[in-house]
Order: C-alpha cells, then sequence, then structure tokens
C-alpha cells in the first residue's frame, strides 16, 4: 500500500501501483492480518497473528503515519513504482 502513495517527483498522470483483489469484509475479515489474501510478502505469521501498529517516519514529504505489519519496510517497496 505505501507503494501507492504518490511522490511529488512522478510525471503527471503516472499510475500508482495496485493491490490485486478486493478489500475484507469488515464484518468477517480473515485472521491474522486482514490483507494476508492480496499482500505479495505474506508468510504463515501473516494468516494467523494480527500485526500490531507501529510508528513509520516515512520520506521526509510524507509526514510518516503509522502501519501494521509483520516484515520491515524495505527500500525496494518503498521506492516500487
Amino acid at each position: 500500500m505505501i507503494a501507492s502513495v504518490p511522490r511529488l517527483g512522478l510525471p503527471p498522470h503516472t499510475l500508482l501501483p495496485t493491490i490485486e483483489g478486493r478489500p475484507p469484509n469488515p464484518l468477517n475479515p480473515p485472521p491474522g492480518c486482514r490483507f494476508s489474501p492480496r499482500c505479495g510478502t505474506a508468510t504463515d505469521r501473516c494468516t494467523t497473528e494480527s500485526p500490531q501498529l507501529a510508528g513509520y517516519a516515512g520520506e521526509r514529504d510524507s509526514g510518516g503515519g503509522l502501519v501494521a505489519r509483520h516484515h520491515p519496510l524495505g527500500a525496494a517497496e518503498e521506492t516500487a513504482v
């Protein structure tokens, strides 16, 4: 999801990456991480254990925020376009 955040340096009308599939049903979410069925880096842990919220500094222009994930954010994910 972080890869789909618009970046100031991208040319106008650049298509952002998308996540395949449909959002989880809020009334009947999957066990573990709600996005594990749609995540390309999901592991067995993701399907059984919900991740905890943690701070994310982000890029200088994004301001950061909170993320909930089992795997650390890598440079390849943050810069993927």
